[in-house]
């Protein structure tokens, strides 16, 4: 059993191996928790690497309900095409998110000050306000 636990963990031979039956029963303990560990770590880099933004996973759903809509009211080809293009162009400069929720749940100086920044290019170029 310790060979097959050490050729399946590739931890290999070496100079170093267990003699005793406590040795061998510790090592394999040691290999398996290491593996378990092992391949936890790797999952969840992998989890956050592939994952994208809250807004990106939403418009990705939007998307999908589009595309299903299409589907069942049998749009041609070339409008479904038009519209993911239309929508592949807005996405970049408009983020799909809920700006009314999330404005309406700050507090009222907190979301004046937010409304003033988000509009400050506008404001800036209008004398009335310079």
């Amino acid at each position: 059993m310790y060979w097959s636990i050490t050729t399946m963990t590739t931890i290999g031979y070496g100079d170093i191996s267990a003699h005793t039956l406590n040795e061998r029963i510790f090592a394999m303990f040691a290999m398996v928790v290491g593996s378990a560990y092992f391949a936890w770590l790797a999952g969840t880099i992998t989890g956050i690497l592939s994952k994208g933004s809250a807004g990106t996973e939403r418009f990705l759903g939007f998307l999908e309900e589009v595309r299903q809509y299409m589907d069942i009211k049998r749009f041609s080809n070339g409008v479904k095409k038009m519209v993911f293009v239309f929508y592949g162009l807005k996405f970049p400069t408009q983020l799909i998110f809920n700006d009314e929720e999330i404005m309406d749940s700050l507090p009222k100086g907190l979301k004046k000050r937010m409304q003033a920044e988000t509009h400050m290019d506008i404001i800036e170029v209008i004398p009335l306000f310079s």
